[in-house]
């Protein structure tokens, strides 16, 4: 489950850290060229000319023509920079059903696998107890019995996927120690 977690958030999270740092350099140099361009001696005559330019369209004169090479040069970097965020944008939004999706599917995939420390622990208190190997129980039977004793004093149900152990024993075997 680690994994898996890992494979999800480590590169959304570089994604946010690189989009966020990305947004922070942009507003400061966005900041730097207002302040220089407004430093300069000649851009209030240059806003208060475009201004000018403005109503004499508005009032019935046809404006200045634009240079048309410009406006495709434009054009063409606006598709450039929207085909950019598209690239961009696909992988998070790939990301977001995953990151959604790969908890619940480790909950199916591997059912109980959250306990599996504390169900060990409480099995290890037992090894003292182990016998000899014998060869006329199958693995299946080994299992069953394996299982019985996990849940030897517990009141707790078997996680989704686990079959309940044949036998309930609800008392524990071996007195606790306090």
């Amino acid at each position: 489950p680690l994994g898996l977690q890992m494979v999800t958030l480590v590169p959304a999270s570089i994604g946010y850290m690189t989009g966020g740092v990305a947004t922070m350099v942009q507003e400061g140099r966005v900041r730097r060229a207002r302040k220089v361009w407004h430093k300069q001696p000649w851009s209030a005559d240059l806003t208060s000319e475009e201004l000018r330019r403005w109503q004499a369209g508005v009032g019935g004169e046809t404006p200045p023509k634009r240079e048309e090479g410009l406006a495709q040069v434009l054009r063409g970097m606006a598709f450039v920079v929207g085909g950019l965020a598209i690239v961009v944008a696909l992988p998070v939004f790939m990301l977001m059903p995953a990151s959604a999706v790969g908890p619940i599917v480790t909950a199916i995939a591997m059912p109980g696998v959250d306990n599996f420390r504390p169900r060990a622990a409480r099995v290890e208190a037992f090894r003292t107890y182990a016998t000899d190997g014998d060869v006329a129980i199958t693995p299946t039977e080994a299992g069953e019995l394996l299982q019985v004793l996990m849940y030897v004093g517990s009141t707790e149900e078997p996680s989704a996927g686990e079959l309940c152990p044949g036998t309930a024993v609800r008392a524990a075997m071996a007195p606790r120690c306090r």
